[in-house]
């Protein structure tokens, strides 16, 4: 990290100000007709739900050119809820992300802020539809990842033959003192280093995170290792995952997983048809796994518009509680353990 910072600095040093700037004004607007069953007495859950595939966001992102390469980046983004227009993220007004840096061209980019962490965007990635409704992944995060971090640093490389690599850390900065006689400095930091290769029709990510989280076991790391391919042979795009979780202390509270997942993406008409398995098992925890299902269908007005139509299942031991996912969330919660949640899902989504 100094060297990346000692090159930037180098690089504003030797750059000629060119006052030129942009600002990019984005969104997405996603919404849809739910039919749903939490997969025990509860019955049908029917609801007007946002953002299944995508969540519903308005986004700021810009850069003025500093001349000799450099650039000053930036880009804030809000998350909302078409249904009912509150914000989302808790209400936070750019919950989704909120950062500020430096890109080089040759020295790579580094921002600060609210950022996603390398790992979630891998999940991102290789999945059909961006962790959406009917993913694989989306029923199972946080146990698998957890999205985005506030107070982090990034740094992505430039890319070398088709690989970039990117440097994560947040700090926990102290907030909560597991330990009042002994505070741990490092409480709620997360590391994560993740290496991308983009050749041709070929896609692969390999990642790694430590996060030292879980107030009631304060010296635990839980450590995520993950790998992931995809390859576009034009008929068929296939994507597959595998990672594992691991704690130093493994509990109820804080398992041990394994997690995979295969999902196809299929053009058809105007459209692509979209299949997914996910498998989640329990380490620690008997009779506590899980299985995700999905079969969605969109269909392309335009680049920019679509409507689509989906069934997702989640699959849950006795033990088990997993909702299905989408990409604003938890959209059918599990009717109480060893229940299966199930959805049907008719929607619109616009980008601008």
């Amino acid at each position: 990290m100094q060297y990346v910072l000692l090159g930037l600095v180098a690089s504003s040093a030797a750059a000629q100000a060119q006052n030129t700037s942009n600002v990019t004004v984005y969104g997405i607007v996603d919404t849809n007709l739910q039919f749903a069953n939490g997969g025990g007495k509860i019955g049908n859950q029917n609801s007007l739900q946002s953002g299944s595939l995508s969540q519903s966001r308005l986004g700021f992102m810009g850069n003025e050119d500093l001349g000799g390469g450099l650039k000053a980046v930036f880009s804030i983004e809000n998350g909302f809820n078409v249904d009912s227009g509150v914000a989302a993220q808790g209400g936070l007004l750019f919950g989704r992300h909120a950062y500020v840096g430096l890109a080089s061209d040759a020295v790579g980019t580094l921002t600060l802020g609210r950022q996603y962490m390398p790992l979630h965007l891998l999940h991102v990635k290789f999945t059909t539809h961006q962790v959406g409704f009917a993913d694989a992944t989306a029923s199972f995060i946080p146990q698998i990842d957890d999205v985005r971090f506030d107070n982090s640093i990034r740094y992505v490389s430039p890319s070398y033959n088709g690989v970039t690599a990117n440097v994560f850390y947040a700090l926990g900065e102290n907030v909560t003192v597991p330990s009042a006689a002994a505070p741990d400095k490092r409480y709620g930091d997360v590391f994560n280093v993740q290496l991308n290769l983009e050749r041709g029709q070929l896609l692969a990510a390999l990642s790694y995170a430590d996060k030292k989280k879980a107030p009631s076991i304060p010296g635990n790391h839980t450590k995520y290792a993950a790998g992931s391919v995809a390859y576009d042979f034009g008929a068929v795009k296939p994507y597959a995952i595998y990672e594992t979780v691991r704690n130093d202390t493994a509990t109820a509270a804080t398992p041990d997983f394994n997690f995979w997942s295969l999902e196809l993406e299929v053009p058809f008409g105007q459209g692509k048809w979209k299949a997914s398995y996910g498998n989640l098992k329990n380490r620690t925890v008997a009779n506590a796994d899980a299985k995700s299902y999905g079969l969605l269908y969109e269909y392309l007005f335009s680049k920019r518009s679509s409507v689509y139509g989906g069934y997702s299942r989640v699959s849950n031991e006795g033990a088990a509680a997993y909702g299905v996912g989408s990409a604003n969330g938890v959209a059918v919660v599990a009717d109480g353990v060893g229940a299966s949640p199930h959805a049907v899902a008719i929607g619109v989504r616009t980008k601008f």
